[in-house]
């Protein structure tokens, strides 16, 4: 398979697995189980999964080969047995040289699929308990793979079977529970929703979300869940970002010696010049729609939860590394990437049937022709707007006008062409900065995967040295002082070229102020301009010794807990107001706050010393020592699952960054705020809150 078939084929595979669980997980699911088990002898029994597909839908073998689609696998979370050998699968099996969605051989169910896997019992007094991983897909789509929960109370019985003891998992909004064929277990099961010392235990007063203790400086993000301001104003950021990027773009050596070429091809085919100026608006008007049309499928089709599931999941963070470093090694010349011949060839034949619709695939071949230059762009902008749904659509109109407007003007006014730098060796260079560029956002998915899995590879001394480092080596370059390969030599010593370098040896020493101490915060001073892509400054080699519950896990040198519970207790001991940050460690918006609002004296004073700080990772991967469930009965393993669905159950919002201020009693006493930039605004929340707490709690803590 060729590298960019497989890129795409694997990107689409991510962004639909990870990303669609919002949109169908609860409401869909064409696969349904039921458990039973078989005594066989001694202390041995045969557990059997057996699974109903509707019409239409595959499952996949438990033993596929690693660039297919997620295979089926048991995972048993119990102590007292042991396995015996492999699992074996029956069914409806179908095996195929070539699957019309992977494109790849691969064996697959369809109707009914069933696994048994035989074990060995230690310990009766317990069940046996896990979840079955599964992945459908029917000719066109795949849904998200999905847990399905069991648990096996296994018995000994005089007929030598087994008493099969199937727990389904509970069943998703419009989704049909599957037939026990026995009762729910008894004993060691999971806890119920709402245990003691759950967050989510019903029992707990709720916070009321709709009437604060005070409406003093309110707005921000709302109670109900409305959008900051500030988040809606980015949109106008993500269309100049991506006329920006389509500018870069067309300057390559892709797309820039087209321009005059297609422009006489219109105005000298055309029987009149009003006829040519037509075709080259529509050929440029379908180069943009083309790109829209991409942003708005990442935009509508995933939507907000799922990019912002994308965002900050380790895997596809790596494989978004591992791509954009593929890609600036190619802007660099080691190699070319294009995709498959059969396509270009395809759109090109259609080309040639002339009229709109051959206006239109002349567009799209040249579309696809120039995805070596224009790939990796669009692929950078569509994965720096995850946060944001509506940001891709407007990263790639921007893109898009970019790249297509140029040849309607040009046509409308042929005499601009004569005023056009000449092509050459400065497309080249284009192409490197470029690289660096890719190379720089690279690091920053590395980055995100590192922080949520706590690898603490890549903490922030080395980020900031790793871009300092490729500013160096692009100033250098543009200084002419080597080369990459014989498709990019030396640069020339010319004036844009020095400008260039002296400007990056500039971003290399702005860089490198980052290793600045500042030793009141005990973090270092964040360039602004790594703000929300580098990683927090207290995630870092160097720290201070402190008396925080969670020294080096906390911002800017501020005591925090990681726990709600445990900053609850505090709170309450001490009499002091609780503020609740949701935040994640791929939230760019969080970073700012911390690094650049935070630290101002008089907000920095009232954190450190007057509130208690909950910080909540809703994108923390870190196993639970054991899972929770939620109030819908779901069960949650990460730290970051339960958080955010805290958030979402006791304040009816999912965004960071979110701050909220309660009592140590837990009444709410202004409505939360979401991204603040404006420092004094955040200020009067903050002494809002302790004008509230004086109202519920006269003998709590207030600054001094």
């Amino acid at each position: 398979m060729k590298f960019s078939h497989f890129f795409a084929h694997r990107l689409l595979l991510f962004c639909w697995g990870f990303l669609a669980a919002p949109l169908f997980a609860q409401t869909y699911n064409p696969l349904k189980w039921t458990y039973e088990s078989r005594h066989l002898q001694g202390d041995e029994f045969e557990l059997v999964f057996k699974g109903t597909l509707e019409s239409g839908w595959f499952t996949y073998s438990q033993f596929l080969q690693d660039d297919g689609p997620v295979p089926t696998s048991l995972t048993f979370e119990s102590t007292n047995m042991e396995l015996l050998g492999k699992a074996v699968e029956e069914g409806n099996k179908i095996s195929v040289d070539k699957d019309p969605v992977f494109d790849i051989p691969l064996t697959k169910f369809k109707d009914r699929y069933i696994i048994k896997q035989r074990v060995r019992v230690k310990d009766y007094s317990k069940p046996v308990s896990g979840y079955l991983n599964a992945m459908c897909c029917d000719k066109e789509k795949c849904l998200p793979p999905k847990d399905y929960e069991f648990v096996f109370v296994l018995k000994k019985t005089s007929t030598g079977d087994a008493a099969p003891v199937p727990a389904a998992p509970t069943p998703a909004p419009g989704e049909t529970q599957p037939e026990a064929t026995a009762t729910a277990p008894t004993g060691d099961t999971a806890a119920a929703p709402g245990a003691d010392g759950s967050v989510f235990n019903p029992k707990r007063s709720a916070i009321d979300i709709e009437h604060p203790v005070s409406d003093c400086a309110g707005g921000g993000a709302s109670a109900a869940g409305t959008a900051p301001t500030s988040e809606k104003k980015n949109l106008f950021f993500w269309l100049l970002l991506g006329l920006g990027g389509g500018l870069f773009a067309l300057l390559t050596p892709c797309i820039y010696p087209m321009i005059p070429l297609t422009v006489s091809f219109f105005t000298k085919s055309s029987q009149t010049r009003a006829q040519g100026i037509r075709n080259a608006l529509i050929y440029g008007g379908s180069i943009t729609g083309i790109y829209v049309l991409l942003g708005l499928l990442a935009s509508f089709t995933i939507g907000a939860a799922g990019l912002n599931s994308l965002s900050t999941n380790a895997v596809v963070n790596m494989v978004l590394f591992a791509v954009l470093a593929v890609f600036a090694f190619s802007f660099f010349g080691f190699f070319e990437l294009t995709l498959p011949s059969s396509w270009t060839t395809s759109t090109d034949s259609k080309a040639n049937q002339g009229g709109l619709l051959g206006v239109f695939f002349m567009a799209f071949t040249l579309v696809l022709v120039s995805f070596s230059c224009t790939g990796p762009i669009a692929a950078s902008l569509m994965t720096q707007a995850l946060e944001e749904p509506a940001s891709a659509a407007m990263g790639m109109l921007g893109f898009g006008l970019a790249l297509g407007l140029p040849f309607g003007l040009f046509a409308a006014f042929p005499g601009w062409l004569q005023s056009m730098p000449k092509s050459g060796g400065w497309m080249n260079n284009v192409k490197i900065f470029l690289g660096f560029l890719e190379l720089a956002l690279a690091f920053k998915f590395f980055s995100t995967a590192d922080l949520t899995m706590h690898w603490g590879l890549l903490k922030y001394e080395l980020f900031i040295a790793l871009w300092a480092l490729i500013a160096l080596l692009n100033g250098l370059y543009f200084f002419g002082l080597y080369s990459f390969t014989k498709y990019a030599p030396k640069a020339k010593r010319s004036a844009g070229n020095l400008l260039v370098g002296a400007l990056s040896l500039g971003l290399t020493a702005y860089l490198c102020t980052g290793f600045m101490w500042n030793a009141d915060t005990c973090s270092y001073q964040s360039p602004a301009i790594t703000s929300g892509m580098a990683p927090p400054t207290y995630y870092a080699f160097r720290g201070c010794e402190t008396a925080c519950p969670n020294e080096g896990k906390c911002p800017i040198g501020i005591c925090c807990f990681r726990d709600y519970e445990e900053g609850l207790a505090h709170a309450k001991a001490n009499k002091k107001m609780i503020m609740i940050d949701f935040t994640g460690y791929g939230c760019v918006n969080c970073r700012k706050m911390e690094e650049h609002v935070w630290v101002l004296p008089e907000i920095y004073r009232l954190l450190k010393n007057d509130v208690v700080l909950i910080s909540l990772y809703v994108d923390d991967r870190e196993k639970l020592e054991s899972p929770e469930v939620d109030p819908d009965g779901n069960k949650l393993r990460t730290q970051g699952a339960k958080w955010t669905v805290f958030e979402t159950v006791n304040f009816k919002y999912n965004a960071q960054p979110y701050y909220a201020l309660l009592s140590p009693d837990e009444q709410l006493l202004n409505a939360p705020r979401g991204y603040t930039p404006d420092a004094a605004e955040y200020e009067s929340f903050l002494r809002c809150g302790f004008e509230a707490l004086k109202q519920v709690c006269p003998d709590c803590h207030q600054p001094d």
